[in-house]
Order: structure tokens, then sequence, then C-alpha cells
């Protein structure tokens, strides 16, 4: 079963404002200050008398421009022969694994590392008291929506707990069965996810999620020279073994550092052994949450 792109989803359901960088490194969302909540509600005016002015105040959520990459080679040899064509089969694979990616650090509770890499939308935030059943979870995460004022929220859950949750039964039958199946049980609406973190249920809401998530940029070359390291930490790596996928300045393998690496980076030109290289890039990537009592989530026991 291919997993669905949480990322995406909210986005091309039209729940989520999407953003484009352009050519900025980081973009200021102006918010509503919490101090001025109520402080430019309307009054009543007579006919004919002057209308009162009012004022607020506001803040702001900086989003930062990051990056999400990788490149991979495959002979030519091998390209001309395989049946699904392996130069189509990498791309699939980049971009399904290169979504895991972005739902994972999305709804995880891990900080930003500088701007290279955005914080998860559960940093901070501590999870509900897990009810004694299903049902007191949901009721729960309702209530703390309820509580926020929520304008669109939505439940984001895996696979599996969808599956479970529609197997609960009571007295009269299966109690979420039909309206999980409609995608909008309760009137919110659902994104189920093999991508989505399966020990918990996360419910935000959407009218307070800005979403940067460009479509990815795919290109191959048959000339390119690589220094064929990964970023897993093992070295030779592009990354340090503390923060394994994770490139900076200090950490990269440039074509003229590779002989000086423990051990020695392999350094490939496609045009000399006959390969070709495709590299997938999400450029100009970034998220924020405009206020953190806009998302709430529980473990279930």
């Amino acid at each position: 079963m291919s997993a669905v792109s949480i990322a995406g989803a909210p986005i091309k359901s039209g729940l989520t404002m999407p953003l484009e960088f352009g050519k900025n490194n980081s973009l200021a969302i102006p918010r509503r200050s919490a101090a001025s909540k109520g402080k430019m509600r309307p009054a009543w005016v007579q006919v004919g008398s002057t209308i009162p002015v009012v004022s607020g105040s506001l803040a702001s959520t900086t989003l930062s421009r990051s990056i999400l990459a990788a490149i991979s080679a495959f002979s030519k040899e091998l390209a001309g022969t395989s049946r699904p064509n392996i130069s189509a089969l990498t791309e699939d694979f980049i971009l399904a694994d290169g979504a895991e990616a972005i739902d994972t650090k999305l709804f995880s509770a891990d900080p930003a590392q500088g701007p290279t890499v955005p914080a998860g939308l559960l940093e901070g935030i501590t999870s509900l008291t897990p009810a004694s059943d299903a049902h007191g979870d949901l009721k729960n995460l309702l209530a703390a929506m309820v509580t926020y004022r929520a304008k669109r929220p939505v439940i984001i859950m895996s696979e599996g707990r969808k599956v479970s949750l529609m197997m609960e039964r009571d007295n009269t039958g299966y109690v979420y069965k039909t309206e999980l199946e409609s995608g909008t049980p309760f009137g919110i609406p659902v994104i189920s996810s093999s991508n989505a973190p399966a020990s918990q249920i996360i419910i935000l809401d959407a009218a307070e999620l800005y979403l940067a998530l460009p479509i990815p940029g795919v290109d191959f070359s048959g000339s390119a020279v690589l220094v064929m390291a990964s970023a897993d930490g093992e070295a030779p790596s592009m990354a340090d073994a503390a923060t394994p996928q994770i490139v900076d300045t200090s950490s990269e393998i440039q074509v003229s550092d590779a002989v000086g690496t423990t051990p020695q980076s392999e350094v490939q030109s496609m045009f000399q052994v006959n390969a070709e290289a495709i590299r997938v890039i999400w450029d100009s990537l970034g998220w924020g949450l405009m206020d953190g009592n806009a998302i709430a989530f529980v473990e279930p026991s």
C-alpha cells in the first residue's frame, strides 16, 4: 500500500495555506498576538454617529527555507535493458522516501537544526492524558480544538490506527466504521497514512498551518562527477555520525576533499563509467504553526 503524503493532503484539500519562498531564504508570517484578542471588537453605532477606531498588535512566525535532496546513479546498460525502466523506478523510490522523510519530520517533536532542518510541529507539545478507550481519546482531542476555537480541524493518524478504530464495536455494531470510511468522522476530515506516527492520534487546526511544499525538481546527467558518499553518518559520509541525514558545510565532501577522507571517498565520472545520475531536490521547503495551542495529540494506551 503506497503512503499518502500527509504534508500534501491538507494543501490538496484546501485546508491549509500553501506558501512559496520565491527568492527569499525566510518568510515572516504575521499573526494576531494573544494580547490583542478581543481588542478589535466593533461597536454598535447609532445611525449618523461616528464609528470608533480599533487597533491591535501583531506577532509573527518566521519560516526558514530548507532543502531536501538526493542523488543516485545507475549504469546505462541497466537503463537500456531493465523493465520497468530503472530510471523511472529510481525516481519513484526517491520521491516516496522523500515524502516519508518530510512527513516524519513534520509530525515529530524534533527541534530545528539551525536553518537547515525545520522543527517538528510537536516540538514542546505534551501528550493529552490517554483515556480508557478510543471514544475518550477522540473526545479529548475534539475538546482541545473546541477550546482553541479551531476553524478547520483535521485528524491525522496511521493506517493501522484507522483500521483499529474501524474495528471498534459496541452493542449496536461498528462504532466508527461508516464515518471513517466517509473520511469525516464527527464532520472532521481525517488524513490517514503509513507515514503518520503509529503510536499517536493528532489533531490540528489546519487554518493555523502554513506549508511551503515545492514540486520536487528532477534532473538527469550523464557527465556529472560524483563523490559516492551517502549521509548515513558512517564514514565516509556527507553527514556527521551524531546528525545523520543532515548535511552542512562542516560535514559535506567536495570532490577535492574525497582523497582526504577516512576511508577515502570514491569519486566517479558518469561519462567515464557510462552511467547516469538522477538528482531530486525539494527546494524552498518549510512549515510553521502559528499557535502552539492549535495542535494536540494523544498516545492511546
